[in-house]
């Protein structure tokens, strides 16, 4: 209990990724991930060819993601009003992909972190907001559309 009757306590938040397999090899996956990050409005601040990793770690998706309302990705929660707080509030996530060869196929393993901030209330206390998987699933389905038809098996 904290002075004047609070209670205090510790927020654990899990990462974990989601997975698909695209039926094309990694270097053919790899060429299109960073477009397909753009395509969705997701500008790249980090890549590491050599892991073939890339994202970015402070994506304030202000007024969208990809035309799309910023609740139909994340789960934030509702303002007092019963609004989804992913599309008032002032949010920061985190977009990272990894990929993993996998035979002729490649691993697209994601991870999206995200929190929301109420800038116009009394509490500046950031809310963690869950994934819907549907970014996701989005940034999946731009690399399939990005990669020649039949990919390259």
């Amino acid at each position: 209990m904290q002075p004047g009757g609070g209670i205090t306590g510790r927020v654990h938040n899990e990462v974990s990724a989601t997975v698909f397999v695209i039926p094309a090899t990694l270097d053919r996956t790899w060429g299109v991930l960073e477009q397909a990050y753009r395509d969705l409005g997701i500008t790249v601040e980090a890549r590491d060819p050599a892991a073939h990793t890339l994202g970015n770690a402070n994506v304030r998706p202000r007024g969208g993601i990809g035309g799309r309302r910023v609740s139909e990705y994340l789960d934030c929660g509702n303002t007092n009003l019963g609004a989804p707080a992913a599309d008032l509030y002032s949010v920061r996530m985190s977009v990272q992909s990894h990929l993993v060869a996998q035979g002729d196929s490649s691993r697209v393993e994601t991870e999206v972190t995200a929190f929301a901030r109420d800038m116009n209330g009394s509490s500046s206390t950031p809310v963690h907001c869950n994934s819907r998987g549907r970014l996701e699933s989005a940034l999946n389905f731009a690399i399939l559309q990005l990669l020649p038809a039949g990919g390259d098996l």
